[in-house]
């Protein structure tokens, strides 16, 4: 179940109708990250190819492009060695300066994988050079600074998709099926924490709160924030409260060209392109940084009728809940968990390993149906052995069946179990050609399903963050300017 459009224009209509069969994608790289390395083994096994690298140091482009040729040709023999057909062979991409890979011709979809408070100049950049996007997330600093990102894609026909990979993965769908077979959700508790090391602690990016203005929150708690929407239909809530529950101490942090992305070659591009990368953020200095967010709590409130199971099946007639709650908590100090709970009205469904699965820790569900029935004659009133107060028992509910769903992660499955996979494939099914020789533009319906997504999750991030009483993306942009 995914947030459903409210209608077909005939031109989105005539526009699928014209649509060329799928091509393989040429993808550029923005960063050469540790997500990065994920990412081009997904690109690769979902059919397309990563033709351009940009990077602030070419040694470490390289690096990373042997890194995955040998991982790709260690995937292509698995999948071999298991009689599936193996994915293309690896080809040696290009590697350049950020500026070079937007401006590339052998680019048709550009990954952003820089840090957040970087990442919206580039996406106007990339819409500017007419490439799409599937930028890591949070996209931008603030809902309103993604609302002009997305903008200025959706103008230009672009596509623009977060690299929220859960949205993709076909348990996501079976997971709000199954909430809606039990009556639809009352209560969703999101949980999403691992212990970090002493070292995360000192050096990792999302501690950089210039950098990473959202924290654990921007992190884990986006993933809470994404499974409930999702299970709520992607209805805005009616109340959203958030408490900051811990945060490292100010610190100052070292900001400079490098820390920003920014390079010599987008200093020598033109006066918009130069506006968009921030020139004058590439003067090296040490400027105070407000405290990361490293444990957030928040509480939402949707007042709607929640998905049923007769929004999946007609002839169902299952009520639906007026009033859903929900809760979050995201954390570096709490243990490695990924937890989901779905209260229903007749059962529960929990999710584990709700953000990343993997082999050893498979993608599965769990249900619960309960059932009420009529209490036993000899139950019907039963004496308290504490009181001595008689208790009268009309009913009570038993188990009526119960379920794990596990999907397999064999390297021959293609199913949209690899959640990542799924997730370019899904960039490719949303971009068409109207005939040969055109340009490559974005499915309209399915190009505003995606940015929806990625638009109201950011929206109830800032304003469980604005009540919290935290303004950090603003507390950023202060100290950037002073």
């Amino acid at each position: 179940m995914e947030a459903h459009e409210t209608g077909h224009h005939g031109a989105c209509k005539g526009l699928r109708s014209q649509k060329m069969r799928k091509e393989s994608l040429r993808v550029g790289f923005l960063g050469a990250s540790t997500v990065a390395r994920k990412a081009w083994l997904a690109v690769h096994r979902a059919g397309h190819r990563v033709t351009f690298i940009g990077c602030r140091d070419a040694s470490k482009g390289r690096e990373l492009a042997e890194r995955l040729r040998k991982n790709i040709e260690a995937d292509n023999e698995t999948k071999k060695a298991a009689g599936v057909c193996a994915q293309q062979s690896f080809v040696e991409p290009s590697i350049g300066s950020y500026m070079d890979v937007v401006r590339a011709d052998n680019v048709d979809v550009v990954y952003i994988s820089l840090p957040t408070s970087k990442r919206p100049a580039w996406i106007r950049v990339c819409a500017e050079h007419g490439k799409h996007v599937v930028s890591e997330k949070p996209a931008a600093t603030s809902a309103a600074e993604l609302v002009e990102c997305l903008r200025d894609m959706a103008s230009s026909r672009l596509l623009f998709i977060d690299g929220t990979a859960l949205s993709h993965s076909q348990r996501l769908q079976d997971v709000c099926r199954a909430v809606a077979q039990l009556g639809g959700p009352l209560h969703i508790n999101a949980h999403m924490s691992f212990s970090a090391s002493p070292s995360f602690m000192a050096n990792d990016i999302r501690l950089q709160p210039l950098l990473e203005p959202y924290g654990a929150l921007g992190d884990l708690g986006w993933y809470c924030i994404r499974w409930i929407l999702h299970i709520v239909d992607f209805v805005l809530p009616t109340g959203v409260g958030g408490r900051v529950t811990a945060c490292n101490a100010l610190q100052e942090e070292s900001i400079d060209g490098a820390a920003n992305g920014t390079t010599s070659s987008a200093s020598s591009a033109g006066a918009s392109e130069v506006a968009a990368v921030g020139a004058s953020e590439r003067r090296q200095s040490k400027r105070s940084a407000p405290a990361a967010i490293t444990e957030f709590e928040g509480n939402l409130e949707f007042s709607t009728r929640a998905p049923t199971l007769k929004d999946v099946v007609p002839e169902a007639a299952a009520e639906a809940a007026e009033t859903i709650t929900a809760s979050f908590r995201c954390s570096f100090h709490d243990c490695h968990d990924q937890t989901i709970d779905i209260f229903c009205r007749d059962g529960t469904v929990t999710v584990y390993g709700a953000i990343n699965p993997t082999a050893e820790d498979r993608p599965h569900f769990v249900t619960q149906h309960h059932e009420v029935v009529a209490a036993s004659a000899t139950a019907e009133r039963q004496q308290s052995n504490t009181a001595g107060a008689t208790e009268a028992f009309e009913g009570y509910e038993q188990l009526r069946e119960r379920n794990d769903v596990v999907y397999s992660t064999a390297p021959e499955e293609t199913d949209g179990a690899h959640q990542m996979e799924q997730l370019w494939r899904d960039v490719g099914d949303s971009v068409m050609r109207l005939g040969k020789g055109e340009p490559l533009i974005a499915d309209p319906d399915l190009a505003k399903k995606w940015s929806t997504f990625a638009y109201l999750t950011q929206v109830v991030m800032d304003r469980a963050l604005e009540a919290a009483g935290q303004h950090v993306h603003n507390a950023t942009t202060s100290s950037a300017d002073a």
